[in-house]
């Protein structure tokens, strides 16, 4: 089992413009969500400041949502 560290910004390049089309995103979390019976621990950094701001955050985090099922925590940020 190990820790996995989601930065968002890794999305991002240095001017907060998004790399990767939400398709790949979604891919990305796939894989990550399949890989979770190696994963003790996952930790999901929204790093706004490198990412843009929060809207853009929040964005990929909704993405990920998708495949995780977390929408409780996206009320937070309604």
């Amino acid at each position: 089992m190990s820790l996995f560290n989601l930065d968002l910004d890794y999305f991002f390049d240095k001017e907060g413009m998004l790399l990767y089309t939400d398709e790949y995103i979604k891919a990305f979390a796939h894989n990550l969500y399949n890989a979770l019976e190696n994963i003790a621990v996952l930790t999901i950094a929204m790093s706004l400041e490198c990412c843009g701001g929060w809207d853009k955050s929040v964005n990929i985090l909704r993405l990920f949502s998708e495949i995780f099922g977390f929408d409780e925590v996206l009320q937070l940020f309604d």
